[in-house]
């Protein structure tokens, strides 16, 4: 460790009082430079294991952090800046070091967290990603030179955790049900700034009613997005509007008479569609003759029913055959092949035609006339009975098709 220039060097023998020194003096003359380690440039870190050059003169071992068999270990140096020592021998038995500064750039780190839908694709620096996972992507040249990586976490298909929730939705009186992203997100996204919330069905009537599979689609503003299917159950509980009319009905000639619901019914309606119309009472006789109180029960498709009363009033006997004189109506040509004419001194207001089995093979609601035609040449022959409903009252003929 002496440095260039004069030295004494001290001798002595003896011991105890009887000591001798001697001295001399030495110039040390400094050794010239004979090692050098060559310029190492800087490197970006996550270069792996760097390979030290050779020095002057070659054969020489390079030491220092993070060197081993003259092999430089960037990843686990790190950015920073690293001295280097070049160590050779200049002559037998006399090594000299030569000291090098070696650099490690930063690489620029980005991490990209994606969110998709299922088949749903990425596309980044003209790659296309269609998996989730992990990427690593070099993007491109940073300011010091080394390539800028980005860490792609993808997610594609699968939300971090359930954002949708089944809904029960219930028909209005239209018939109708409108569905609310909102109601579907279950707000378990806390981290994401929402921009937008969708399903793919939001509008339901009643050909919807029980359960319906709706998909919800929430966005941040990142871009992210996260898919999810929720079930809705569309729900019917309204009751059908009953309605009703009192109706006076006449015997036939065996003292009895029938009525249905559509002779009680005035107009009832369901929010969605009746499925059944029921009378606890439909027939009379000779007994029922006056006033008769019967109730008319209305049942959606969805089960829901309601239910309305009506006066039945069956006409005396007297009064029927008055009624029903040729004076008040006639129906003619009877036995008919092509036509049947039908005249009264009443309104007709509706009528149905049905063949003895009980099928109805013509029905005229609306005639409101004292004079009515039907064309009878396409029905099979048989015998068919008449309805009529004149200013209220119920009437009923045989007639027979040739």
């Amino acid at each position: 460790q002496l440095t260039e220039g004069d030295h004494v060097l001290y001798y002595q023998i003896g011991e105890g009082n009887c000591v001798g020194v001697d001295s001399v003096v030495f110039y040390l003359a400094a050794v010239e430079q004979m090692v050098f380690a060559p310029e190492l440039d800087a490197v970006c870190d996550g270069s792996g294991m760097l390979t030290l050059p050779e020095g002057t003169p070659e054969n020489g071992q390079w030491s220092g952090p993070f060197v081993e068999e003259n092999m430089f270990d960037v990843d686990m140096a790190g950015p920073g800046d690293y001295m280097l020592y070049f160590t050779a021998e200049i002559q037998e038995g006399f090594e000299q070091s030569d000291t090098i500064v070696l650099t490690v750039l930063a690489r620029s780190v980005t991490e990209l967290h994606v969110s998709l839908c299922q088949g749903e694709s990425f596309e980044f620096e003209g790659n296309t990603y269609t998996e989730s996972g992990t990427f690593e992507i070099v993007v491109g040249n940073a300011e010091n030179g080394c390539d800028s990586l980005t860490l792609l976490h993808l997610n594609i298909g699968s939300a971090d955790s359930p954002i949708a929730q089944d809904v029960t939705l219930y028909l209005d009186a239209g018939g109708e049900a409108v569905l609310n992203p909102e109601q579907v997100y279950n707000e378990s996204l806390s981290s994401w700034t929402i921009a937008s919330l969708v399903v793919d069905i939001t509008d339901f009537g009643c050909d919807a009613t029980g359960e319906n599979n709706v998909v919800l689609t929430v966005s941040d503003e990142n871009g992210n997005r996260a898919c999810e299917s929720a079930t809705i159950t569309v729900a019917d509980t309204l009751s059908p509007v009953v309605i009703t009319q009192d109706i006076t009905i006449e015997l036939d000639e065996q003292g009895q008479a029938v009525i249905t619901p559509q002779d009680i019914d005035n107009g009832s309606y369901d929010n969605c569609a009746i499925d059944i119309m029921e009378l606890d009472f439909d027939s009379f006789g000779v007994d029922n003759v006056g006033e008769n109180v019967v109730t008319l029960t209305v049942t959606d498709f969805s089960g829901n029913s309601s239910s309305a009363t009506a006066v039945v009033t069956v006409a005396d006997m007297a009064s029927s055959v008055e009624l029903a004189g040729s004076e008040h109506l006639q129906l003619y040509p009877n036995p008919a092949a092509e036509r049947i004419n039908i005249r009264s001194g009443e309104i007709i207001s509706s009528m149905r035609i049905a063949d003895i089995t009980g099928r109805v093979v013509y029905e005229a609601e609306t005639i409101n006339s004292r004079s009515h035609q039907v064309d009878v040449s396409n029905f099979e022959p048989g015998i068919y009975m008449v309805r009529m409903v004149l200013q209220g009252v119920v009437l009923t003929r045989k007639v027979q098709v040739n």
